[in-house]
């Protein structure tokens, strides 16, 4: 189903409720008989079938991994070394449900697809055999590390990210897949990558700070330090500030133009680390950086200023109020940050008909307002406009009935809408930034519960 078929076409939108309704109402047999496991792995392998009974199975549990270790095992499910580079999704989807319930098998498996050709399949193995956490498996995970394909490598730290998240894994085993990781997070001479930093977080954190507080990882000739100072603040790990005082300085005057990837993300990240360290020590850095003229450090010194008074992620913070106590609970500064951010994320991920497709188009009026007390041009002529192009149906809070206005002018309003978004895209960091100063002005309202 295409995005237009989706919104020109109300059977092809009942369709879709429905799918969803019937993935939300599975329930797992209490006593599933072979007869019943054996038709739900061969559904696995039926496009229109896998995703519903790939749910049943995970809900079945340990009792589905007899039928579902022999599917992994047969003729049928192995990849061939003679196709192309597509993954076999029946064996990719067994393997990952098996993994909590028969990492014998997993490992079996995953040790021939580690010799595949195909790098795509490697992945596999490397994902899977590191989302077991054993200390069996380090054996090919180290070998899976000196893979000549940056995927394979990044799906082993991704695997052991998973594993951590998953089980209690032994401290031996945290011990040797950190070793492994940093002997072998540079081979072939290429740096490590994002997802081996946020490996080493998550085995050992206290010793990811410690290793990471030198100039052996920052330093501007890490050719991912951008991961490393991202990494670090998403899991909140302070590093020394006069290191990172370093890099920012060294990378500044090089932000300029538009080719100036990667000093604008490494000042970036670098803002927000010295505001992690230093505290309101950071406030006078940053206010120097708002005019700057590259969006990343306006929207970086807006979000250190934000975290000064509390406020991480201001956004997904009333997402998660409105997820867990309705849009009634929110207060005037609340529903500011929540609409206009709603509006961001919509827009920025498909256009403004994505926009109005969803249910952020339910609350057009509510959004206009937000958007209007940020004070973001663009983005008010960008709502303003669209609605003025949809027509007075634009405002209607009923999904079926608002998009009847695209059943025949579907190519029309996107293409009336392109230049709308490119004018918005262009200036998305100084709204960003306008959010961002909105939330830090408001944060005692902002951080009520």
């Amino acid at each position: 189903m295409s995005f237009r078929d989706f919104i020109t076409n109300w059977r092809y939108r009942n369709s879709a409720d429905a799918m969803f309704d019937r993935y939300d109402r599975i329930q797992a047999p209490a006593n599933p008989s072979p007869r019943h496991l054996a038709k739900l792995v061969r559904q696995l392998s039926q496009p229109k079938n896998a995703w519903f009974a790939k749910r049943e199975l995970e809900l079945i549990g340990a009792a589905a991994a007899p039928a579902l270790a022999q599917a992994a095992r047969s003729r049928a499910w192995q990849p061939r070394r003679d196709i192309d580079e597509l993954l076999n999704e029946p064996l990719v989807n067994c393997l990952e449900l098996l993994v909590p319930h028969d990492p014998e098998t997993v490992i079996e498996v995953t040790s021939r697809l580690a010799d595949s050709r195909f790098s795509d399949w490697r992945g596999v193995a490397a994902l899977q055999a590191a989302s077991l956490g054993r200390i069996d498996t380090l054996p090919l995970l180290r070998r899976l590390l000196l893979d000549e394909d940056e995927g394979v490598r990044e799906s082993v730290s991704k695997g052991l990210v998973r594993a951590c998240g998953a089980q209690a894994l032994t401290s031996e085993f945290r011990t040797a897949a950190f070793d492994h990781l940093i002997s072998s997070c540079a081979p072939n001479g290429k740096g490590p990558d994002r997802a081996c930093f946020e490996a080493m977080i998550a085995l050992d954190r206290k010793r990811a700070a410690q290793e990471f507080a030198s100039r052996r990882w920052i330093n501007r000739e890490n050719p991912d330090v951008v991961g490393l100072l991202r990494s670090c603040n998403e899991a909140e790990i302070q590093l020394p500030a006069e290191l990172v005082r370093d890099l920012f300085d060294d990378s500044l005057p090089r932000v300029t133009g538009d080719s100036c990837y990667p000093h604008c993300s490494i000042a970036a990240e670098s803002l927000r680390s010295l505001t992690s360290s230093l505290g309101e020590a950071a406030r006078p850095l940053l206010m120097s950086m708002l005019n700057h003229d590259h969006e990343k450090l306006q929207v970086a010194s807006a979000a250190g200023l934000a975290m000064l008074v509390g406020l991480k992620d201001p956004a997904y913070l009333m997402f998660q109020k409105v997820s867990q106590r309705g849009l009634d609970t929110l207060n005037p500064p609340q529903r500011v940050v929540h609409f206009a951010s709603t509006f961001e994320f919509q827009v920025g991920n498909g256009g403004l008909a994505q926009f109005f497709a969803n249910s952020s188009g339910d609350h057009v009026p509510e959004i206009m307002e937000a958007l209007r007390i940020l004070g973001h041009p663009e983005a008010i002529h960008a709502l303003v406009s669209a609605v003025d192009l949809v027509g007075p149906i634009a405002r209607e809070r009923d999904r079926e009935i608002r998009l009847t206005a695209f059943e025949d002018r579907y190519d029309e309003l996107r293409q009336r809408f392109e230049p709308l978004e490119d004018a918005f895209y262009a200036t998305i960091g100084r709204f960003q930034q306008s959010l961002l100063l909105y939330a830090a002005e408001h944060a005692d309202k902002i951080l009520e519960p």
